[in-house]
């Protein structure tokens, strides 16, 4: 049986973001580092978690965050999110 993925890609200009998000245990990695290890404020972090505690998937999914270079990154991944856990299909 084929695993449960959900995936969203982001553009602005020359970036391209992506996630991808599964079932888990809530780990989250950024550009395939400990997302503690990528984003040093504790701000940032709290950003990207924030859908998922706002959807109640908070620990119940992994979430692997790729391209991401700089803070106003942050910010587009968090759209991203939200795009996901809202339309999950």
């Amino acid at each position: 049986m084929a695993e449960e993925r959900y995936h969203a890609v982001g553009r602005r200009k020359a970036a391209v973001a992506r996630i991808w998000m599964k079932p888990g245990n809530g780990v989250v990695t950024v550009n395939k580092k400990p997302i503690d290890d990528y984003l040093t404020r504790e701000g940032d972090r709290l950003l990207i978690r924030k859908p998922l505690e706002l959807t109640d998937c908070n620990g119940a999914l992994d979430q692997a965050l790729d391209n991401l270079r700089t803070i106003s990154m942050v910010v587009h991944f968090v759209r991203l999110l939200f795009r996901v856990t809202e339309n999950p299909a």
